[in-house]
C-alpha cells in the first residue's frame, strides 16, 4: 500500500479508499430507537470513507443498555436506516451494520423492568452506562439453552432486516464486554453460531468482526487470551468472513500480530 486513497476489497465489499469509519454510539434516536434525518445526514457527511461501520444497534428490546440508541427489529426501524443507507449510498459510500446484544451490561430501566440475561448469573463490576444517578450493575440471570438458540435467531432477524434496510454488510460486535464477549471468556460456540445463521442471510464474506482481546471493558478477561484470540481467527478465516476489527491497546503483551497471522 502506497496510500490510504487506494482501493481495497474487504470480502465482497469494494471499498473506493482504506479509511474506514468505526461504530461511535450517538445515543440519538428517540425513546422509539427509530433513526432518524439528522442521523442520515450525520452518516452521509462521512460516506467519502471507504466503509462506515454503523454505530452499535440493538437487535430486540431486550438486548439494549444505553438510552436512545437504535435498533433493527421493527418495520419502522427498517424504514428509518432504509432512509441512512439511501443517503449514504447517494453520496458514493458504503456502510455495514452494527449489530448488537449488551447482555449483562444492561439495567432493568433500559428493558422496561425486566432483568438483563448473560450466559452466567455473574454481576458486572462497575456502573451502568449514561444512568444517573450512578447505579451498579445488577444481577442478571442465566439464559436458557433455549433463549440463546433464540438470541441466535435475533441476530438473524436482524440480519434480514439490515439486508431490507439496505445495508452493504454487517458487523457482529463480540467485544467490549458486551453478549457475544461474555460468552467468549469461556467458549467461542455463541460467536459461530451467531455467525453462521447470519452468513446464511447474508454471506459470511459480508460479515466483520469486532473483539477486544484484552478484555479491558466492562469487567471481562480472559486466562489465556491467545490461545481464546487466535482460536476465533482461525475459525472466522475457516468461514471466509469479510475483516476481524481488533480493538488492542499496543503493549509488549498484544496478541495482534497472532491473531492476524491466524486470520
Amino acid at each position: 500500500m502506497t496510500s490510504l486513497f487506494e482501493p481495497l476489497q474487504v470480502g465482497a465489499l469494494k471499498l473506493r479508499n482504506r479509511i474506514i469509519m468505526s461504530p461511535i454510539t450517538r445515543c440519538r434516536s428517540g425513546a422509539a430507537r427509530i433513526p432518524n434525518p439528522l442521523m442520515a445526514q450525520y452518516y452521509a457527511q462521512r460516506a467519502t470513507a471507504g466503509l462506515i461501520i454503523s454505530e452499535a444497534t440493538a437487535i430486540s428490546p431486550l438486548s439494549v443498555g444505553y438510552p436512545e440508541t437504535p435498533g433493527l427489529w421493527n418495520t419502522a426501524q427498517v424504514a428509518g436506516w432504509q432512509n441512512v443507507t439511501e443517503a449514504v449510498h447517494q453520496a458514493g459510500g458504503l456502510i455495514v451494520a452494527q449489530l448488537w446484544h449488551v447482555g449483562r451490561v444492561s439495567h432493568p430501566v433500559y428493558l422496561d423492568g425486566d432483568t438483563p440475561v448473560a450466559p452466567s448469573a455473574i454481576q458486572a463490576k462497575g456502573h451502568v452506562n449514561l444512568l444517573r444517578p450512578e447505579t451498579s450493575y445488577v444481577m442478571p440471570r442465566a439464559l436458557t439453552i433455549a433463549e440463546i438458540a433464540a438470541i441466535v435467531q435475533d441476530f438473524k432477524q436482524a440480519t434480514i432486516n439490515a439486508q431490507k434496510a439496505g445495508f452493504d454488510g454487517i458487523e457482529l460486535h463480540a467485544a467490549n464486554g458486551y453478549l457475544i464477549d461474555q460468552f467468549l471468556e469461556n467458549r467461542a460456540r455463541f460467536l459461530l453460531e451467531v455467525l453462521d445463521a447470519c452468513s446464511e442471510v447474508i454471506g459470511a464474506d459480508r460479515i466483520g468482526i469486532h473483539i477486544s482481546p484484552r478484555g479491558d471493558s466492562q469487567d471481562m478477561g480472559d486466562t489465556n487470551p491467545l490461545e481464546t484470540y487466535t482460536y476465533v481467527a482461525e475459525k472466522l478465516r475457516e468461514r471466509g468472513v469479510a475483516f476481524i476489527c481488533a480493538r488492542e491497546r499496543v503493549g509488549e503483551d498484544s496478541i495482534l500480530g497472532a491473531i492476524k497471522h491466524a486470520f
